[in-house]
């Protein structure tokens, strides 16, 4: 099986890789992956699987599946692409910009001996390797980054072992385990409205779109205090009860707290809220009670649009 693969570089172009068949199982769309490239090891997104390549030249070998579950859906793929297009930069960097910065890029390199053989020959032919294998009798496995305090440039000693079969090389990415949630907040939820006239018409034409699944826009014009947020709630809760989510988006960051506090008085829990002022592990908690069907609704400026 291959893969193509969108890389965080400046290219559009999707990078074909093989898949080795022990990674064949935990291969989807949407996860990110360690590849090599001119020398390098990278990450990229996995866009798509096929049974044959269309590339005719060489192919190299995914290194390792490096998330769990899939980050990015089809559909924000599909968004990606259009972005990518329209903006004239890379998939990769814009696939980057769907996850929440709270997710770690960083590889975490590990070594561990798998060949037990007698290695006292090495002590005087190659006392790196030597001192690396004891060391791996002592501790069973070891971050690369700690011998490099020890031993200095053991890159190639490392792959030298490799090669040799002596030991396998562990490549790890913090994964985004679920962070510890804020404390539950007390809401006292606000009683349903009974729509005005305007209200309801409004309500009635929207929902009517709603129920025949059909994409349609649609102006409120009133002054402050007209009811329009009204209007929203409530074609929100018909979303709700439909099973679906929904993502309002604000103009402002300085205006998300005033609206979400309205949502989560008629809403309680259900709803999220994602801008750029939060931190990033406030970002990440958000992102996975999206992802995790916990919160119906999104608030939220422009980067609201990424929830997913």
């Amino acid at each position: 099986m291959y893969a193509n693969v969108a890389l965080r570089i400046p290219s559009n172009t999707l990078y074909t890789y093989r898949l080795p068949e022990d990674l064949e199982k935990d291969a989807c769309i949407g996860k990110r992956v360690l590849v090599p490239l001119r020398g390098k090891e990278v990450v990229g997104f996995l866009i798509e699987l096929k049974e044959s390549p269309e590339f005719t030249g060489r192919i190299k070998d995914i290194i390792t599946i490096l998330d769990e579950e899939p980050l990015i859906d089809e559909s924000l793929i599909f968004l990606a692409n259009w972005i990518s297009s329209y903006y004239l930069c890379s998939l990769g960097d814009c696939l980057s910009l769907l996850i929440p910065p709270g997710l770690s890029w960083k590889i975490k390199k590990f070594i561990k001996r798998i060949d037990f053989s007698d290695i006292e020959y090495l002590k005087k032919k190659a006392p790196a390797q030597y001192k690396i294998l004891s060391l791996l009798n002592e501790k069973g496995k070891i971050e690369t980054a700690q011998i490099s305090k020890i031993i200095k440039n053991p890159h190639s000693i490392i792959k030298s072992l490799e090669e040799k079969g002596a030991i396998e090389v562990i490549r790890k990415i913090k994964q985004p385990s679920t962070p510890s949630k804020k404390q539950k907040e007390e809401f006292q939820l606000e009683s349903h409205f009974t729509p005005n006239k305007d209200q309801d018409e409004a309500i009635s034409k929207i929902s009517l779109a709603l129920e025949k699944n059909r994409f349609e826009a649609f102006l409120l014009y009133g002054i402050t205090g007209s009811g329009k947020t009204e209007v929203y709630l409530q074609v929100i809760q018909k979303v709700i009860d439909m099973g679906g989510q929904a993502i309002v988006l604000v103009p402002e960051i300085s205006l998300t707290s005033q609206i979400v506090n309205r949502f989560k008085a008629r809403f309680g829990d259900k709803s999220a809220i994602l801008h750029s002022r939060l931190t990033n592990k406030e970002r990440l908690i958000e992102w996975q009670r999206i992802r995790n069907n916990e919160a119906s609704i999104v608030v939220g400026a422009r980067s609201a649009i990424f929830a997913g």
